[in-house]
């Protein structure tokens, strides 16, 4: 997933004006008729208020030819929400809709990542006053996720996150300082909160998937020599 300085054509203009966008959406407001009218959406949003991190998913247009898709980064800095940047791509991953349970698509779909973004915080480099070292500054960052009907909402370390009607889910954190920045540990819940599967901070596939792709394996003939 490309920084929103990385798009070409003017596209990261674009970023930068879904990202001052977003400040809307995070304080509860609709968006402008014009931003609609230009087939701007608002997929997702998430704050975590301990952290002082927040992320919105905005998307215009739509498909893999005329879509900019991006994921607009948050921090709370002296006190104000800031557009700290954000990471995307010039096609679309939202689609809107009845989301469908795994049962019926498959177990890769119960938890599938699409997409992430993640900045330097600008609150943790505020703090060094004049010993400013950017690697002491830790990360403000976000990830979207698409999961099955059976999901009602994601496990983010230890806070939870309701998920929309349509099944698309953006969530924020803060990350220590470090070379990257690593999620904390995601997992799906179902209805009765049970653990519908599980992602590990390093992990590019949840557990549902593995299980599906080892079970695959075993499956095949002389699968012991696989």
């Amino acid at each position: 997933m490309r920084r929103s300085s990385d798009l070409p054509d003017g596209a990261a203009e674009v970023g930068i004006e879904l990202g001052l966008i977003g400040l809307r959406v995070l304080a509860g407001r609709r968006l402008r008729w014009r931003h609609r009218r230009a087939g701007i959406v608002a997929v997702a949003s998430d704050t975590d208020p301990d952290a002082g991190v927040a992320a919105v998913w905005m998307e215009r247009g739509t498909g893999p030819l005329n879509g900019i898709e991006e994921i607009c980064c948050y921090e709370r800095v002296s006190g104000s929400w800031r557009y700290r940047g954000g990471g995307g791509s010039n096609s679309t991953s939202f689609t809107p809709g009845q989301r469908r349970p795994a049962v019926e698509t498959g177990p890769g779909s119960m938890l599938t990542h699409l997409g992430s973004c993640s900045v330097r915080s600008s609150a943790d480099r505020a703090a060094q006053g004049d010993q400013l070292d950017p690697s002491r500054a830790g990360w403000v960052a976000a990830e979207t996720f698409r999961v099955a009907a059976e999901v009602t909402r994601l496990q983010v370390g230890p806070r939870q996150v309701e998920i929309p009607d349509h099944g698309h889910v953006v969530v924020a954190w803060k990350a220590p300082p470090a070379d990257r920045p690593r999620r904390p540990p995601i997992a799906a819940l179902g209805t009765d909160g049970a653990i519908l599967s599980e992602l590990g901070p390093d992990s590019h596939l949840d557990t549902r998937t593995w299980d599906a792709i080892n079970k695959a394996i075993d499956d095949l003939p002389n699968s012991s020599q696989v």
